[in-house]
């Protein structure tokens, strides 16, 4: 198997790989539903304005429309459109999931513990909204209407960073402290995949080409990929400490990530 890894600045063109077949360990969960108390609306549009975009060397403007959260230092992070075509985001230092509506309606949902640290958001094909707790070390779940359920992971501290919804149905999820892929079918189960590199940090991953999972590995300066039954194979980076972080699939079919110490956009072919 050979793949190309390219970038924007410099063209390098690499055939690299590694393949490893790893022994999953199942984590059966318990599942915690509870439901979520509603903290505030507000349907204000706090705040708009016009600005100026070039087109073809042409200025035209557009208007930015912002909405202020109830509460402030929330730390808005991730977001994803939801079923409901609302969309849904973590707020990280507010320990909250929000919503908020294209009319601008937020509605919060606070988690049940204390500094779990809400990280990445992503709608499942269950029609709920999934989302990693960094230090709460827990994957969590949430329906279009409010109702939570969160599933611990087996090891401590093993802050899950990034998810995704996989080709198979289940949500797909990196621990980046924990070295290891995981995986969680929509009623709780989880399974780990371990990584064949030691403390890899993997951190952001996305469904991409072969029904495959991909995603980064920091500092193993690597790409990995992950079949649904668990095959493994790696990638290694040409310029070494480029420290690879957020990755997407595409328009083109390719992976793209960025190179965050290396300066560089690379993709994978």
């Amino acid at each position: 198997m050979k793949r190309l890894i390219s970038y924007i600045a410099i063209t390098l063109l690499v055939s690299i790989f590694a393949l490893s077949n790893m022994s999953p360990t199942v984590l059966a969960q318990k599942q915690l539903p509870t439901r979520s108390s509603l903290l505030i609306w507000t349907s204000r549009d706090s705040g708009s304005a016009e600005q100026k975009r070039s087109v073809s060397g042409k200025s035209t403007p557009f208007i930015v429309h912002e909405f202020s959260l109830p509460e402030a230092a929330s730390g808005a992070f991730s977001i994803a459109i939801g079923p409901d075509k609302n969309l849904w985001f973590t707020e990280s230092d507010g320990n909250r999931i929000g919503r908020i509506t294209p009319k601008g309606i937020i509605t919060e949902f606070p988690l049940q513990n204390a500094n779990s640290f809400p990280y990445s958001i992503v709608t499942g094909s269950d029609g709920n909204l999934w989302f990693t707790e960094y230090n709460g070390n827990k994957i969590g779940r949430i329906t279009p209407q409010g109702m939570l359920a969160e599933f611990t992971l087996a090891t401590a501290n093993s802050n899950p960073y990034g998810i995704t919804a996989g080709p198979d149905g289940n949500l797909w999820f990196a621990e980046s402290n924990n070295n290891r892929i995981g995986r969680i079918t929509p009623n709780g189960t989880i399974t780990e995949f371990v990584l064949p590199s030691v403390n890899s940090f993997p951190t952001f991953i996305i469904s991409g080409p072969g029904n495959k999972l991909w995603f980064t590995e920091g500092s193993a300066n690597k790409i990995g990929s992950i079949t649904t039954h668990g095959t493994i194979t790696t990638f290694k980076l040409p310029a070494p400490g480029s420290d690879p972080y957020a990755i997407v699939t595409g328009p083109d079919g390719n992976l793209w990530f960025t190179e965050y110490t290396s300066n560089r956009i690379g993709y994978i072919v």
